[in-house]
């Protein structure tokens, strides 16, 4: 058990460093008004009106921890799972739809259309499907 942990831990950092370079062009800024309208497109309009730090927490999650890795896929390119392999977060919208890869953009594809954990403690990475891009999400780090 010990060994298995200590293999995931060496496997979480490989991936991590790989991706720990700031590539030009991974990080998109768009104004906080985008990010709001990817949050209120999921959670609605009204979602955060009692906590509105955490609005605060989602457009810096998107602003700060969101990057776009160009990636074709090739024979040798990473196998990571699809960003549709977790699922639509329906919960407070369950009219939200998968993007469509024809229109994908990376200054307006919503990721948080997706099920993912927005603040996981590690990295998240996964092939945005039908592209040649690869989501990245940098771990929350825990302010004390």
């Amino acid at each position: 058990m010990k060994s298995l942990l200590l293999l995931l831990t060496a496997i979480s950092l490989c991936v991590q460093s790989s991706f720990s370079q700031d590539l030009p062009g991974q990080k998109i800024e768009l104004p906080d008004a985008q990010y709001n309208a990817h949050i209120d497109e999921v959670y609605g309009p009204h979602f955060f009106d009692q906590k509105p730090e955490l609005k605060t927490r989602f457009v810096e999650l998107l602003r700060d921890r969101v990057s776009y890795v160009y990636e074709p896929v090739t024979a040798d390119t990473k196998p990571y799972p699809s960003v549709s392999s977790v699922g639509l977060r329906t919960d407070e919208n369950p009219n939200v739809q998968a993007h469509d890869p024809a229109q994908f953009s990376t200054s307006t594809f919503n990721p948080l259309i997706y099920n993912w954990h927005p603040f996981y403690h590690e990295i998240q990475v996964y092939r945005i499907d039908g592209t040649d891009y690869v989501l990245v999400i940098q771990p929350q780090i825990i302010k004390q």
